[in-house]
């Protein structure tokens, strides 16, 4: 070519290996993960789009990789560069199709995400799930990257019988909070429960919103964040406990730390809202619930048999208001 533009267009090659392994370690080295590549296969020409293939395991379990991009007739233009990429893996299937734009001085990306499992307990070696959750799931999105702007939506996103959709935008403004909405038109909580381990940890010490997924190396902190969830129907699967409906609430997280709680609900005839705070700076950390309502069957919310079998408590209408000082979550949680 005449320039090295024109070279650049022109190239042509086709890569082969395998046998190779990356390996991830936390920063305090007490974590590693191994991605093997037992076969990796990659080539390009200028007629010709870009294909790869990739066939290895992590943590010891196989996974598929298929990458597709169109064959472009111009680096240097600013046009976007279609790609499709497939990833099979723990009896799931992921699909991601979108496009990758060389803007002046930056990048933007726009894709569409889809993956679906028949068994969300099959995901537990790479992401932690518990391994006996016997759901079927399902999540289809669009995600979108500007320069400092990030903006991800869920359409559909289901595990289970539990049904939702999820608005994820993270502004330009620095230091600005993550925005996070999410609507769920059908939650059975006894699903999502069997879902979330908590650690018996203690939360003085150490940011308590952390999430430790297998194949990361280090422990994830949850930023900063503001989050507006609306649930329209909430299940149990005791018929003597009443279901939720019309469940608002507004979650700031703030340094890792769950800061803040407002709710609103409906059970039956009665409803309620309330506000919980939380300091998880004190020692120990305290936490505070003001809660208010209507017209309460506390039997229908709670399984008051199992605490003092024939104690009705009813009221129409009531105040509460609880404090709270604990080290450690599951006691918080446990022990009231």
């Amino acid at each position: 070519g005449a320039t090295v533009g024109d070279l650049i267009n022109q190239v042509a090659f086709h890569l082969e290996t395998g046998d190779a392994q990356i390996r991830f370690r936390s920063p305090n080295a007490d974590k590693k993960v191994d991605l093997v590549l037992t076969h990796m296969e990659a080539r390009r020409s200028p007629e010709a789009p870009l294909q790869a293939l990739v066939d290895g395991d992590l943590r010891g379990y196989p996974y598929h990789i298929e990458l597709k991009a169109q064959a472009t007739k111009d680096w240097r233009s600013h046009d976007p560069w279609p790609f499709t990429l497939t990833a099979e893996g723990l009896g799931g299937r992921t699909k991601i199709e979108g496009h990758l734009s060389p803007e002046p001085g930056d990048l933007s990306l726009d894709l569409e995400l889809f993956s679906s499992g028949e068994r969300i307990g099959d995901l537990e070696p790479w992401w932690g799930v518990p391994a006996d959750a016997d759901y079927p799931y399902a999540v289809h999105g669009h995600l979108s990257v500007e320069a400092d702007r990030l903006e991800l939506n869920l359409d559909d996103l289901r595990i289970g019988q539990t049904a939702a959709t999820m608005t994820l935008l993270d502004p330009p403004e620095e230091e600005a909070p993550l925005q996070v909405d999410v609507q769920v038109s059908m939650m059975v909580l006894d699903e999502l429960m069997h879902l979330i381990d908590i650690e018996d940890k203690e939360i003085a010490t150490k940011p308590l919103l952390t999430v430790d997924i297998p194949i990361f190396p280090g422990e994830l902190t949850l930023p900063d964040a503001t989050v507006h969830v609306e649930l329209d129907q909430v299940l149990r699967d005791s018929e003597e406990l009443a279901d939720l409906s019309e469940v608002v609430a507004d979650v700031a997280v703030l340094q890792g730390h769950l800061e803040r709680v407002t709710f609103s609900a409906r059970a039956d005839e009665a409803s309620f809202r309330g506000r919980s705070d939380f300091d998880w700076q004190a020692d120990p950390p305290t936490m505070s619930l003001d809660l208010a309502g209507e017209a309460l069957d506390l039997g229908r919310l709670v399984p008051l048999d199992e605490v003092a079998p024939g104690l009705v408590v009813r009221a129409r209408r009531f105040d509460l208001r609880v404090t709270g000082a604990v080290r450690k979550l599951r006691q918080m949680l446990d022990e009231g």
